[in-house]
């Protein structure tokens, strides 16, 4: 009888363990626990702005503004494009050629203008991505207005050109032709489907920052993601520089971020993951471990990421550098269709952090494993 009260004892103190576990590991986010996805998406969007990462957008009629630009839509055409905390003048204009307009809206950090030809897309984050989507085989003329006293330079290898003064940008094209004259930049869309992306520098420049801006008008960075998380609710914003290209968060929260990244390159590239200190878990980069597909990436330097992209490698690999947002991650992609790709804080050389439910279910299965002691103990006595 002793042995039975014993075993019962450990039953009971699992039972508790467990319900313990599920109450902090839950924290009132599971069905019926009184979770507010809602307000736990606009407490990741506060925080974003507040860590100068991205910044919801608003509207009022034709008129756009956010933290970091500002536009107005009129007459199939983008009005006065305005980037960065100093609202600098990038575009007097930017329009398609046909574009016959069929609505527009927010949806976060993201304004958009919709054409049955092309579509547009503006984030409200500190590079003030622009990026123009055409789909089809309708031939499609953009054509962008340069502010007075900027300039132009073509970038070599490509079709993609730089814009020169203050604030500086790089325009990226993909299935278009490139002609300047003056202050107005033409892109010629061919059948197919194709885009054109605009990213301006007007943080302070570091050598990261230019870094990545002569990785993206080198095309060497194929797409842009960042991500804020609040429990089980997140918000992001990303930006692929292909119409083919994507970066999107199938699972996020605290410690550990999982994504789906879609392409179509016939060689490998750079990827760059940008997360606060909250959703990273952590503030160094050793903790830091990514996976492509299930398997270890190699963690380098971003000297050594170059070398592999340049190389051809098939090594997948990344590095880690934590800034005054938090932190970048710069994972290289070797071959491509579809693949996923998880950054997560490890405890130690190689232990993930447990998540709550992992927890929760490990102290189940020893409550299970207790109450088959009991029940063979009791018939013995």
């Amino acid at each position: 009888m002793k042995q039975v009260m014993a075993v019962f004892g450990l039953m009971m103190a699992f039972s508790m363990g467990l319900a313990t576990v599920i109450a902090s590991a839950g924290g009132g986010n599971g069905p019926g626990g009184g979770s507010n996805p809602e307000q736990e998406r606009n407490q990741a969007m506060a925080r974003a702005e507040e860590c100068g990462m991205f910044a919801k957008m608003a509207q009022s009629g034709g008129n756009f503004s956010g933290k970091y630009m500002n536009f107005r839509y009129a007459n199939d055409t983008i009005v006065d494009y305005r980037v960065g905390g100093s609202q600098q003048r990038l575009f007097s204009s930017v329009g398609p050629e046909p574009f016959n307009f069929s609505g527009f809206g927010t949806d976060g950090a993201v304004a958009y203008v919709n054409g049955t030809a092309a579509m547009f897309k503006a984030h409200n984050n500190p590079s003030t991505a622009l990026q123009c989507v055409k789909t089809g085989d309708a031939q499609v003329k953009l054509c962008f207005e340069l502010a007075p006293g900027l300039g132009t330079q073509p970038v070599n290898g490509s079709h993609n050109i730089r814009i020169t003064g203050s604030p500086e940008a790089v325009l990226v094209v993909e299935n278009g032709n490139c002609t300047v004259n003056g202050s107005r930049i033409e892109v010629a869309f061919g059948p197919g489907d194709g885009s054109a992306t605009v990213r301006a520098m007007t943080e302070t420049r570091t050598e990261s920052r230019l870094q990545l801006q002569d990785m993206v008008a080198s095309g060497r960075l194929a797409g842009e993601i960042d991500i804020v998380a609040v429990n089980n609710s997140h918000t992001e914003s990303s930006v692929g520089y292909n119409h083919s290209t994507s970066m999107t968060v199938r699972n996020a929260g605290k410690g550990k971020v999982t994504l789906a990244v879609k392409a179509e390159y016939s060689e490998g590239k750079l990827f760059r993951i940008g997360m606060d200190r909250d959703t990273t878990g952590t503030g160094s980069a050793s903790e830091l471990q990514a996976r492509l597909d299930g398997k270890s990436m190699k963690r380098v330097s971003v000297q050594e990421l170059e070398r592999l992209q340049v190389q051809k490698s098939a090594q997948a690999a990344y590095c880690v550098e934590f800034n005054d947002r938090g932190c970048d991650i710069l994972a290289y992609i070797p071959h491509f269709s579809e693949h996923e790709l998880t950054v997560e804080k490890v405890t130690s050389a190689g232990t993930q952090t447990a998540s709550g439910f992992e927890m929760a279910l490990a102290v189940l299965v020893a409550a299970i494993v207790a109450i088959v002691l009991v029940v063979a103990v009791g018939r013995r006595a």
